[in-house]
């Protein structure tokens, strides 16, 4: 079992090599020295074998963090009866984003940060944020015509792909998603958490790659998928064609991918959860993630919120946040951890799991870790959003194998 003390003398040596986990934000929004109290931030929790650990995570995640101290926490939950515990950090998103924190973790674990590849954004195509939040009307159209307009469509992002500062109120005057069950009218203070089985990350990248596409392009598809039954099963009606997803981006340079900051700006991409067909599910993720991966707008976006930050004032900003959130439906986070089997203070770790914090009034939030060649596939929901977050588990879970099937001719046994 991890002890308390140990805990506590893991985070003093944590904040001598990070010592922004020393600091607070102060009025002026800058990173300012404060006191560190090991009682407020180190803690072991026993849950009684009636206490269920979802709903205990859930009720973390509407918890605020106290700006007035260090922004971060964490504690060991332990049950006797299961021999199991499970180290529940909370640490706020201005502290680092999720390449950061991923990287913060592996050091924990005594491992090296996790490798990802830098890749330059192209000033263009702008006119993909301009119509990413809409259905792709190419795929409706056959024969000359789709030729004639895919052309016209490149012209369109070369002539305005240098026109930067249209990327901001392209988004600003974006059409919203029609109303449906994830989009919430007022936010509430509650939460619905779960995660899925371990699913195999080679046999996620193998679906990606049988069409020459991503992790990502598979993981999207996945939760398309499953949103549409779980819509169709709850609602009793057919999905509209898409939904816009918010995906946050990192921006970092070469040289800024091990530091513990917030560098990410936000993709919009359509998820086809009115497509029945996998496989014209899958191959419309790949379309529209190759598109949004050539857009200047994650990095400007980000630009420019952090300017009207400072021009603006934060609760200004916050409203303007909110706005653009408004545009979607639900945000899809992706993030990679060690390859490899790690421990932590003795302890072996069986898995890592992530949540996304949920902008606005957007009733959905999924993210996707990965750890020892196996991926988590979690949410956080509003439980009127999601009424029933036990069958959209149980979907994600379904179109994983389904897809597996389909693509890679594995059935659920032979996994």
């Amino acid at each position: 079992p991890i002890s308390l003390q140990s805990l506590k003398d893991r985070a003093e040596e944590l904040i001598k090599e990070y010592p922004i986990l020393s600091c607070k934000i102060s009025s002026d929004f800058h990173w300012t020295p404060c006191r560190y109290d090991p009682v407020e931030h180190s803690k072991t929790v026993i849950l009684s074998p009636e206490q269920n650990l979802q709903e205990y995570i859930a009720s973390k995640l509407t918890q605020g963090i106290d700006f007035d101290r260090p922004m971060w926490e964490w504690e060991v939950l332990s049950k006797p009866d299961e021999g199991k515990h499970l180290l529940l950090v909370r640490i706020h998103h201005v502290v680092g984003d999720g390449v950061a924190l991923m990287t913060l973790m592996d050091h924990l674990l005594g491992k090296e940060p996790a490798v990802w590849t830098y890749k330059k954004y192209h000033v263009v195509p702008v006119c993909a944020t301009l119509t990413c939040g809409n259905p792709c009307y190419l795929d409706m159209i056959n024969g000359k015509w789709k030729t004639i307009c895919g052309l016209l469509k490149l012209f369109l992002m070369i002539v305005f792909g240098f026109i930067i500062p249209i990327i901001p109120l392209s988004i600003m005057f974006m059409w919203k998603d029609p109303k449906n069950a994830l989009q919430m009218k007022e936010a509430h203070k509650k939460r619905v958490c779960a995660w899925s089985k371990d699913m195999s990350y080679e046999d996620v990248a193998n679906i990606g790659h049988s069409i020459r596409g991503t992790v990502n392009d598979t993981c999207c598809a996945i939760i398309a998928g499953a949103l549409h039954r779980y819509l169709e099963e709850t609602t009793g009606k057919r999905p509209r064609r898409a939904l816009k997803c918010i995906i946050p981006v990192s921006v970092r340079g070469k040289k800024e991918r091990y530091h513990l900051n917030n560098r990410v700006g936000a993709l919009f991409v359509s998820l086809p959860i009115g497509t029945k067909s996998r496989q014209r599910r899958l191959s419309l993720c790949k379309y529209r993630m190759d598109i949004m991966k050539l857009s200047p707008a994650v990095p400007v976006a980000m630009l420019f919120i952090r300017m009207t930050t400072k021009l603006l004032g934060n609760q200004l900003c916050k409203r303007l946040q909110f706005m653009y959130s408004a545009k979607a439906s639900l945000i899809f986070s992706n993030v990679m951890g060690s390859p490899t089997e790690a421990s932590f203070l003795g302890s072996k770790v069986l898995g890592i799991m992530g949540f996304v914090p949920l902008p606005g009034k957007l009733g959905l939030g999924v993210t996707v870790t990965s750890y020892n060649g196996f991926i988590k596939m979690g949410f956080s929901a509003d439980p009127v959003a999601l009424v029933d977050p036990g069958l959209f588990l149980r979907l994600l879970e379904e179109e994983f194998d389904l897809m597996r099937k389909e693509f890679l001719d594995k059935d659920v046994e032979t996994a």
